[in-house]
C-alpha cells in the first residue's frame, strides 16, 4: 500500500444495492449501463449487519469471477462492500481479489453504514494505515455527501 500515492485513496464514488446473489454482471450492467460515472463502486449487501457474529463469516455475497473481470475493464480506483471479502471464505484460489488485484484496483472490505448513502454520487475517502510493504491495513473510510 505504500506504494500508492495518496491521490489513489480518495475520488468520486456511488453505492449499489446488492442481493443475496452476490454481484453478477447484469446487476452491473442494468445498475450502471455498462459504465460507471465513477473512480469507487461500493456495494451494499447488508451484510455488515451480522458483524461480530458467528455468522458474519459464512455464506456471505460476493463478487463473481465474470463480474470482477468486468470492472477491471471500467477504469475504476477500486470497490467496496460491507462483507468479509470479494470471494468466498472457503476460496482457495481468489478469483474475484486476483482479477482485482491485478488490474491495480483497491479493495475495500468490512465496511459498515452503506445503507446511509445517496443514490447518487458522493465522495469517498479511504486512508489506510501507513505500513511499509503491506498489502492491507486497518483504514478510515468516509463518505463525504456533499460532493457536486
Amino acid at each position: 500500500l505504500d506504494d500508492y500515492e495518496p491521490e489513489s485513496f480518495t475520488g468520486s464514488a456511488r453505492c449499489l444495492k446488492v442481493d443475496a446473489a452476490g454481484v453478477t454482471v447484469p446487476l452491473l450492467e442494468e445498475n450502471l449501463f455498462g459504465v460507471p460515472d465513477c473512480d469507487f463502486l461500493l456495494f451494499h449487501t447488508g451484510w455488515d449487519q451480522y458483524w461480530g457474529g458467528e455468522d458474519y463469516f459464512r455464506d456471505y455475497p460476493v463478487i463473481d469471477a465474470e463480474a470482477a473481470a468486468w470492472l477491471t475493464r471500467r477504469g475504476l480506483k477500486g470497490i467496496g462492500l460491507d462483507a468479509p471479502s470479494p470471494d468466498p471464505m472457503d476460496s482457495t484460489d481468489y478469483p474475484a481479489h486476483i482479477a482485482l488485484m491485478k488490474a491495480d484496483l483497491l479493495i475495500l472490505e468490512n465496511l459498515k453504514g452503506l445503507d446511509g448513502l445517496p443514490a447518487g454520487l458522493f465522495r469517498l475517502v479511504a486512508l489506510p494505515l501507513p505500513i511499509s510493504n503491506s498489502d492491507g491495513a486497518p483504514a478510515r473510510v468516509i463518505a463525504l455527501l456533499d460532493f457536486e
